[in-house]
């Protein structure tokens, strides 16, 4: 028998033993009652019930008190019958009377367990707040060691430029330091906006049937120089035939260089990492194993958690943020795949596996595909991953002649300001919405590069000023700014902005698209720099 059931059971036993007792009291005073309070001894038998047993036991208590009183204390005895009129009437109030008791017993036993489970659900929270807050001090105590590990080589390398760099080699090594460095802020920065990002149902894919190997060249060629440095071991095998399947080619290298990158952090020195690429059935698999540091059991179930961390006992001081792993498992189920982790426990390394459906092959290819399954560097939102600057003169593509920087970060302004200039542009820099209108007229810039959070006049109203302003050629407009998502894009393209990009910018990729603006400056480009409607303009994303 359970213990429910024998819980229940001694209930319903007790509603019994109170009535008895209340009868065989009511027996024993009936000498000095004679007759009255027939019903008196059996309500106190109800309210004993109703308080220790429960509302359910108190209603059979009730019924069989007044089979009771009916039998042993109303005339005639010894009988069911009831022949007085006011017999009838005190077991009606009787009834009644237990009734309503019973009800406000019930009403008040649930006010109580409601009041119990609120209690019981307002020290969760209160647990569950003490939590959050710790994890938010250790966030932010993380965060800032994260972002002080890249800046410190950065200060060192400024200081060390600023004092006259010595060699010429060692200043081209100080630079790709600084730059892998720089690109380290930015990832970071990317993986916290993309949490965000989905964290509010705002992330967007584009996709399409591509073949997986070239996701996993790309990512291959992102990490290895992270393995190199490392002196990993590292085995990459793809089969020969493509791997059809649909997504975003930019999240599937995401994703892939994510899994290879944690290798590569949490396995020791001069050690070994593999991933192979195959498919199963109707699946294409990717694993990535290593013989690192290995997950605990405990650690596997909760490693895909946003912010979870290792045991610090066992990991390296460099352990990133915590969200490398949630973010690839939420882009993993928007391909509607599936990412699983195995580790035999600590020391013992771990395997990652990917899942994505197969698709069927596309019917257009391109002829040469069989050769090179791979196009280009795929575009991150419009910033190449590693954009290359085509091999030409710059006299071929230098760009527009006259370019207005707008932003009130001075140091971000002259800086872009000299770059561009040394790109052989002509460059002016206003700090303020209401000088770069001022400025129009007697610059006549081709391009417009405009913050969007600057003081006074926005960056959306000094372009909704520009397109309304009639202008011999009305200049292209860039929106450069820190603020971005969905919004952000829909007010730039009502404002009349052509292209959105994101701080950080990639500088390679700027003067690359400068350039094609310097090609395209036709009549039909003139055309196209008109102001346009919100959803003709298009937008791009760096």
């Amino acid at each position: 028998m359970s213990a429910e059931l024998r819980d229940r059971l001694s209930r319903y036993c007790f509603a019994l033993f109170c009535t008895a007792f209340a009868a065989w009291t009511r027996h024993l005073c009936e000498p000095v009652l004679h007759g009255r309070l027939p019903l008196g001894f059996f309500m106190l038998a109800v309210v004993l019930t109703c308080w220790l047993a429960g509302p359910m036991p108190a209603m059979l208590s009730l019924v069989l008190g007044a089979l009771a009183a009916a039998h042993v204390a109303i005339a005639p005895g010894n009988s069911l019958m009831i022949a007085d009129m006011a017999d009838w009437l005190a077991l009606a109030v009787y009834l009644i009377g237990g009734s309503v008791t019973i009800g406000l017993f019930y009403r008040l036993a649930s006010q109580q367990q409601q009041a119990a489970m609120r209690s019981g659900e307002n020290d969760q929270l209160a647990k569950n707040l003490l939590v959050a807050d710790r994890r938010r001090h250790d966030y932010l105590a993380l965060l800032a060691h994260e972002l002080r590990n890249p800046l410190a080589p950065l200060q060192t390398g400024l200081e060390i430029l600023r004092r006259g760099g010595g060699a010429p080699e060692d200043s081209a090594r100080l630079l790709n330091v600084m730059s892998r460095q720089l690109d380290h802020v930015t990832r970071l920065l990317d993986d916290l906006l993309d949490v965000t990002r989905f964290a509010r149902g705002q992330i967007r894919f584009h996709r399409q049937v591509l073949d997986l190997r070239c996701a996993t060249k790309t990512a291959v060629e992102a990490v290895t120089p992270v393995m190199e440095a490392c002196e990993h071991e590292f085995n990459c095998r793809v089969p020969t035939s493509p791997v059809w399947i649909r997504g975003d080619r930019v999240r599937l290298v995401q994703i892939i260089s994510n899994l290879l990158s944690n290798a590569a952090k949490y396995t020791h020195h001069a050690g070994k990492v593999e991933m192979h690429l195959r498919c199963e059935g109707q699946e294409a698999v990717i694993s990535v194993t290593d013989n690192g540091i290995g997950i605990a059991a405990d650690d596997q179930k909760r490693i895909f958690e946003l912010f979870a961390q290792l045991d610090n006992s066992r990991v390296r001081s460099e352990q990133g943020l915590g969200i490398g792993l949630s973010l690839a498992r939420q882009l993993v189920r928007a391909h509607k795949g599936v990412i699983n982790v195995k580790s035999d426990g600590p020391g013992r390394g771990t395997c990652f596996e990917v899942r994505f459906p197969l698709v069927d092959q596309p019917a257009v290819q391109h002829p040469d595909q069989s050769e090179s399954p791979c196009d280009p560097t795929p575009e991150r939102g419009g910033a190449l991953l590693r954009p290359a600057r085509p091999e030409t003169s710059r006299a071929e593509h230098a760009g527009p002649q006259r370019v207005l920087i707008v932003d009130d970060n001075q140091d971000a302004a002259e800086t872009l300001a000299s770059l561009l200039s040394f790109e052989g542009l002509k460059v002016q820099v206003a700090h303020d919405g209401a000088t770069a209108l001022n400025t129009l007229d007697e610059f006549a810039p081709d391009v417009l590069l405009l913050d969007i959070g600057l003081p006074g006049i926005d960056g959306f109203e000094v372009a909704r000023r520009v397109r309304q302003t009639p202008l011999p050629n009305q200049p292209r407009i860039l929106a450069v700014s820190g603020w971005g998502g969905d919004e952000c894009e829909r007010l730039a393209r009502e404002a009349g902005i052509d292209e959105h990009w994101l701080k950080p910018i990639d500088s390679e990729a700027m003067v690359n698209r400068l350039s094609h603006f310097r090609a395209d400056g036709d009549q039909s480009a003139q055309e196209q720099r008109r102001p346009r409607q919100g959803h003709d303009a298009p937008s791009i994303t760096v």
